[in-house]
């Protein structure tokens, strides 16, 4: 078992990982825009709301 478990330890060290991408900053079509984050000090949920025409279900500072 402990050789086992220093053989995945060495793979997972060895082989080497995908790579990296950004995530799309765009939902895909038809697709909900899941939050906002706002700078509270010059924004407010309704606000948003208003210019965005749909509420998001969540919001971030």
């Amino acid at each position: 078992m402990l050789l086992l478990t220093v053989l995945v330890a060495i793979l997972a060290v060895v082989m080497p990982a995908g790579p990296a991408r950004a995530a799309d900053l765009d939902p895909a079509p038809g697709k909900p825009l899941l939050g906002a984050v706002l700078d509270w000090g010059r924004d407010s949920a309704a606000g948003f709301a208003e210019r965005l025409g749909a509420t998001p279900a969540l919001f971030g500072h």
